[in-house]
């Protein structure tokens, strides 16, 4: 699992080994739960291979509406080999009460392919295998949101394992070089994962982000950036501008 530098979206990459010396046919069940619908209801399809969520994003008079739609208000899943069956309701996929045993889906062995209205959502995909002996496959996944469909399926659409192991090659680059800027060692180990990793990518993320986009006053954003000073000097400087602009 991993984030990429540039895209908004995670990915996900499942390897299955048979490591018997006989044939096996197994099937691999995959689910992420989708953001609330909202009061204004929400509809969840599997389309083109894409298990997407719409919904708009909230109760707008028809004037105020122009605000809202450019929203990313398609919320998908993704992978790059066609699942055998699929679910878009969190009731017929896990069970009505969704505790936390074995999903109805997985004890059935297969999803009911019907889609989700109004309800909780998920996005689970049944992907079925015939492995030979000692033989591996793999199977890429993608979370992603999109403005669009058009946008939604240009994204999916590279979607194969080449890309996705190139996405990983650039995410680990991109961290390799913030933990390399500096480290310490203590006769604490726990200290030390925490300055030299947990550290620099928690900073590395607040500043970026804004703290998640809450209510960050203008001090607390210059003590982000200053704290991502010590990880990547230049990198930080547009941040620090960007807030003293205000």
């Amino acid at each position: 699992i991993f984030l990429p530098v540039s895209d908004i979206a995670e990915y996900w990459t499942v390897t299955l080994t048979n490591n018997t010396d006989e044939p096996r046919s197994l099937s691999l069940f995959s689910s992420v739960g989708f953001p609330g619908s909202g009061p204004m209801g929400g509809t969840c399809v599997h389309e083109n291979g894409v298990i997407q969520k719409y919904a708009f994003p909230y109760h707008a008079f028809y004037h105020e509406k122009a605000k809202v739609e450019k929203k990313r208000t398609y919320i998908y899943l993704a992978s790059d080999v066609a699942p055998a069956s699929c679910d878009m309701s969190t009731y017929r996929y896990f069970g009505n009460y969704m505790g936390s045993g074995v999903p109805v889906a997985v004890k059935n062995d297969a999803c009911s392919n019907i889609i989700g209205e109004v309800e909780p959502c998920v996005g689970a995909m049944q992907h079925t295998f015939e492995l030979g002996a000692h033989e591996s496959r793999r199977v890429s996944f993608v979370i992603s949101a999109a403005v669009t469909k058009d946008e939604m399926y240009a994204f999916t659409s590279k979607l194969t394992a080449a890309f996705v192991e190139e996405q990983k090659r650039l995410s680990d680059e991109h961290w390799e070089k913030l933990i390399s800027s500096y480290s310490i060692k203590t006769p604490d180990s726990g200290f030390d994962a925490l300055v030299n990793y947990w550290f620099k990518k928690q900073a590395s993320l607040l500043t970026r982000l804004n703290r998640m986009g809450t209510c960050c006053p203008v001090r607390n954003q210059l003590q982000d950036a200053m704290g991502y000073s010590v990880i990547d000097p230049e990198g930080a400087i547009p941040f620090m501008m960007r807030v003293l602009a205000r």
